[in-house]
């Protein structure tokens, strides 16, 4: 399951914060539900800070120490950036399932041939260990599908052919990318923010995968880094 949660703060900051941010989550959470969080491949939290909101997807069957945490926050001291925020407003999103996103995106709506993802956190990839600050379809076709398939019980997709299938019928319609940063632990990690519409070509059934695909990393984010807050997306279908 995936849940959601808005937390708006008085205080305006840099997307940076959300390093700072993700430590204070994992001080209120219990001893063994950090732990089980950390041995996790890809972390079942993606996080991101903007403007005044935090927002956070907890991801699996293990969430509620993390949702119950959040929903009782009533401040944050960041001690790094000297300041204290104040919680004046907490939005819990509906509970989604893999199951209802399976549904939803592969049988019942009607599949968007052009999608945009807007990267609102500073977004970048590894590769061969070394870090890309500049996307391509591969890149972040790559990134959902790793993502889906840390979270996915029952639709698999390691199938090296079905990134092969989407890589060759997506293509870059039109972007707006600029250059960003973000610093974690004395490393400015190079990166890009901004927006970018894919068009998918090809079997209807592709469509919807892509559909999925990008709904889904509405949640996830994109890239590396997202539970300390890098890559936060918005996707719009």
């Amino acid at each position: 399951m995936i849940k959601q949660i808005i937390i708006k703060f008085d205080t305006e900051g840099r997307s940076q914060w959300s390093y700072a941010l993700y430590g204070a989550l994992m001080e209120q959470l219990p001893p063994e539900t950090s732990v089980l969080f950390h041995q996790r491949g890809i972390m079942p939290v993606s996080q991101f800070y903007l403007k005044d909101e935090w927002t956070i997807s907890l991801f699996g069957k293990n969430i509620c120490p993390a949702k119950e945490a959040l929903l009782k926050l009533k401040f944050c001291s960041l001690d790094k950036y000297g300041v204290n925020m104040q919680v004046t407003d907490i939005k819990e999103q509906p509970t989604v399932t893999e199951r209802e996103l399976i549904d939803r995106y592969m049988a019942k709506l009607s599949p968007r041939r052009e999608v945009t993802m807007r990267f609102l956190t500073p977004t970048a990839f590894k590769s061969n260990g070394v870090y890309v600050n500049i996307p391509s379809v591969r890149l972040v076709i790559q990134s959902l599908m790793l993502k889906w398939q840390e979270f996915a019980d029952e639709y698999s997709l390691t199938d090296p052919e079905v990134l092969e299938h989407l890589t060759s019928h997506t293509a870059i319609k039109r972007y707006s990318l600029s250059s960003a940063s973000y610093q974690l632990k004395g490393v400015r990690i190079p990166a890009f923010t901004g927006s970018m519409t894919f068009s998918v070509k090809g079997p209807e059934q592709l469509a919807r995968l892509m559909n999925l695909l990008m709904s889904f990393g509405g949640y996830s984010g994109v890239g590396i880094k997202t539970a300390l807050g890098m890559g936060g997306c918005e996707v719009i279908l």
